[in-house]
């Protein structure tokens, strides 16, 4: 009966060196986690954009193709079939674009009819700009 009396008697929970030691645990989990999380993101993000870099180079060699008069690209993304929210725009309270698309004059001072430039800009300071153009194929970061 005494053993009955103390077991009830004791109070249960956890101890505060318990406590203490989960939030140990979990504090070294997150400390690996959460790295690996936002470099994952940012690869997301670099893939999505080079995705629709190269979306965009393809469709400006279509339009060149079968831009009769001219055979040249365009400085224009309404010609290949893009509005403003198809690409994103910096700032356009969205969110939903990692990166938004530009086009420029090739930096080798070649004319439109034979090279443009396809520029991806980030939505935010920490992910890289990069570019590529229509007679070079190579993404490169700016």
């Amino acid at each position: 009966m005494n053993n009955a009396g103390s077991y009830l008697n004791r109070t249960t929970g956890f101890t505060l060196l318990e406590l203490m030691l989960v939030l140990l645990i979990v504090s070294i989990f997150s400390l690996f986690a959460v790295p690996i999380y936002t470099d994952m993101v940012k690869e997301k993000r670099w893939d999505e954009g080079k995705a629709k870099l190269l979306e965009v180079l393809l469709k400006q060699d279509a339009f060149k193709l079968t831009d009769a008069p001219t055979f040249s690209y365009t400085m224009d993304l309404t010609d290949l079939g893009y509005d403003s929210s198809n690409l994103g725009s910096r700032n356009d309270g969205r969110g939903d674009h990692a990166y938004y698309i530009t086009l420029s004059l090739c930096s080798n001072g070649l004319p439109i009819g034979q090279c443009v430039k396809v520029i991806a800009t980030p939505d935010n300071d920490q992910d890289p700009e990069f570019s590529v153009q229509s007679n070079d194929l190579e993404i490169k970061e700016n």
